[in-house]
């Protein structure tokens, strides 16, 4: 009965409705040109018909963001059932030209098997299963288009695979399920979305919602509770909190509003580099990461579970080495995935503005050539050292280690010349090989390399 505090129906009174009546036909129609035209005009018709940041929510709980994920599960569906029919069995829409359109259409799949699908190889069987969309659409105020925003479809998918044949027990699933809104929100984006000003006309709820979290994140976990915790520690160790848990994950306006406490409005977020447009890469902004990083590891990771090794940090600077543990269910960079569990390591650099006393810049670093590898493809020369394998620091100093406020300040100033030496001798001065391994490494240290 919460759901009933929302705003379940358009909002605006007496908005004009022009499109009510060609909506129905528009929904057949865009549907007909992006499944049976041919890739060319499918090309088209997708980035004309769906807003670049259309979002896709389907079975098992999962979720894709953007053109060209749209475009890779379109082709990949066709690849596997070329002759692929959806029958329309119904349409209509509700809504206004002001607050949007939902629509909503039921359908039967009709098609036969004869490439590889998400299910394994072609079993050249024929089906026929139902379905249905429902979809938010709104106008692009740049085109002038009409556009899908984002949709929800179910289709009966247990009804495919025991029509194809296929054995559930040898079948990879998703490891996810589908979860309930946060705070009993409707489905997002909703009435009133607009894309130049990035929410819902009902989102300041949902807003005020995110900021009580991010705000008691930073009481639990900064310097307001544990004036022991340096500034950045307790920066990072609650922005960290809200990724770990994966609050407000998919929601880039609640994620947004989660995070705006500990980033300074100009950070820089600094990740691999890749050949790919828009894929990792250095960003500025919480928008970029979002779209970049942010919703393709969550996509490629789902319920990552995340081990911090270890968490150091001053005032305006901290670094963390982790690793994270989930089963890889989509391409990350175009690293093919393995629909198997998978070892994801990070190495994060932060450095506070002294000013805003906020994060300025985030260096990460995913280990790259080890996801390819155990993707099953070596890019690095194979070591001596064990692959794969990274463990905690030996010693008792805390997990993650250390804990700040059991640190000598003595030890501090040590640890800082060793590694300025290390610095100095391995990378900016002529020294012997010898001085190098020997100068300030101990023989049995342990080294945190990649792969």
């Amino acid at each position: 009965s919460c759901l009933n505090k929302r705003k379940l129906q358009p909002p605006s009174e007496g908005a004009p409705q022009t499109f009510l009546d060609k909506c129905p036909e528009w929904v057949m129609r865009t549907t007909d040109e992006v499944w049976n035209l041919g890739p060319e005009n499918r090309n088209k018709s997708m980035e004309r018909y769906f807003h670049p940041n259309f979002t896709s929510h389907y079975s098992f709980g999962r979720s894709y963001t953007g053109i060209p994920a749209l475009k890779e599960t379109v082709a990949s569906t066709i690849k596997a059932y070329p002759d692929l029919k959806i029958y329309v069995t119904d349409c209509f829409c509700v809504g206004n030209d002001i607050d949007g359109y939902k629509t909503v259409m039921p359908d039967v799949l009709i098609g036969t098997n004869t490439g590889p699908s998400a299910y394994g190889p072609p079993t050249g069987k024929s089906f026929a299963y139902g379905g249905i969309a429902v979809t938010y659409v709104n106008r692009n105020k740049e085109t002038k288009e009409w556009q899908y925003v984002a949709e929800w479809i179910q289709h009966d998918e247990l009804s495919l695979v025991a029509q194809l044949g296929i054995d559930l027990s040898k079948v990879e699933l998703p490891n996810t399920h589908a979860k309930p809104n946060h705070n009993c929100d409707v489905n997002r984006p909703s009435w009133g979305w607009k894309a130049d000003e990035g929410g819902d006309d009902d989102s300041e709820e949902i807003k005020s919602s995110s900021s009580s979290i991010s705000s008691s994140s930073i009481l639990d976990q900064g310097r307001d509770v544990d004036p022991t915790l340096p500034l950045a520690k307790g920066l990072v160790k609650g922005m960290d909190s809200l990724i770990s848990n994966h609050v407000n994950c998919w929601d880039f306006d609640a994620w947004s509003a989660a995070m705006k406490p500990f980033w300074d409005p100009d950070l820089i977020y600094d990740t691999n580099w890749t050949p790919y447009p828009n894929v990792l890469g250095n960003s500025s902004g919480l928008r970029p990461w979002f779209d970049r990083e942010h919703i393709p590891f969550n996509l490629a990771f789902r319920n990552c579970t995340f081990s911090q090794m270890i968490f150091a940090g001053e005032e305006l600077t901290a670094t963390t080495t982790t690793y994270g543990l989930a089963y890889w269910q989509a391409d990350l960079a175009h690293i093919p995935h393995t629909s198997m569990a998978a070892r994801i390591r990070i190495f994060d650099f932060y450095r506070i503005d002294e000013a805003t006393r906020k994060i300025a810049y985030n260096w990460m670093l995913l280990d790259l050539p080890h996801l390819m590898l155990q993707a099953g493809h070596r890019v690095l020369p194979k070591p001596k050292l064990r692959e794969g394998w990274v463990a905690p620091p030996r010693a008792m100093d805390g997990i993650p280690a250390p804990v700040s406020s059991l640190v000598n300040k003595n030890h501090t100033e040590t640890a800082r010349r060793v590694v300025y030496g290390s610095l100095l001798s391995d990378w900016m001065e002529k020294s012997t090989d010898s001085y190098r391994c020997e100068g300030v490494w101990k023989k049995d240290m342990i080294w945190y390399g990649p792969v």
